[in-house]
């Protein structure tokens, strides 16, 4: 019969252990709450809220910021034109891109395999991309400096101003939607390229750029 040391022992061992798995099944499911939220405060534009849930510098945080504004004004177009041209609006914008990517990053998570290391985590998702997660303040924050890199960092500002401008193009369509000035999803849709392609200046024949020039 073991020894009444022998079993405090065991028992200690076992509650270390059960405490631990306990601990690390606590992680996986506030990792997986954050994916959550931060997916829906960038669909909703809600660039506080992703704030809150991303680990990343400046340049990063600028990048965020802008993608958020664009998802959000991308949720206003679609809205308007399943409100004008029902379930087919839902196709005016279908053109996936690491943006949409970013807005779905919470089902990157569904069936993965999480790892915790101490304040640290890493996703292995369906897709083999790994994530990271960084604990910061109490919450587990999706860790972009490495998604940002040096490259990125030296574009931010250009490619800030493009999404900043889709934004605007995407809201402008929207408000077209609404005034009428569209009778199908066809033609919204190309006015929508239209509105983007004069917001960042697509390149015409000839060398003129199609925008917002103003002559003098």
């Amino acid at each position: 019969m073991p020894s009444p040391s022998r079993i405090i022992v065991a028992t200690a061992v076992v509650g270390v252990l059960l405490a631990a798995a306990v601990s690390r099944a606590d992680d996986a499911a506030d990792i997986r709450a954050s994916a959550r939220a931060f997916s829906q405060a960038l669909s909703k534009g809600d660039t506080k809220t992703v704030r809150k849930y991303a680990f990343t510098d400046e340049a990063g945080g600028k990048f965020l910021d802008a993608v958020a504004t664009q998802t959000g004004a991308r949720k206003k177009l679609v809205d308007a034109a399943v409100d004008k041209f029902g379930p087919d609006g839902k196709t005016i914008d279908s053109q996936r891109s690491a943006v949409s990517d970013l807005a779905e990053i919470d089902k990157q998570l569904e069936g993965s395999r999480i790892v915790v290391n101490g304040d640290a985590a890493t996703v292995t998702s369906n897709n083999g991309k790994p994530l990271k997660f960084k604990r910061d303040g109490g919450i587990w924050k999706i860790d972009f400096r490495e998604t940002f890199n040096s490259r990125l960092t030296q574009q931010i500002d250009q490619v800030v101003g493009v999404l900043n401008k889709r934004a605007g193009a995407m809201e402008k369509t929207a408000a077209e939607i609404k005034e009428g000035k569209y009778k199908t999803v066809d033609e919204a849709k190309t006015g929508l390229f239209q509105n983007i392609a004069a917001a960042i200046g697509v390149p015409r024949r000839g060398g003129q750029r199609q925008g917002n020039n103003n002559q003098s």
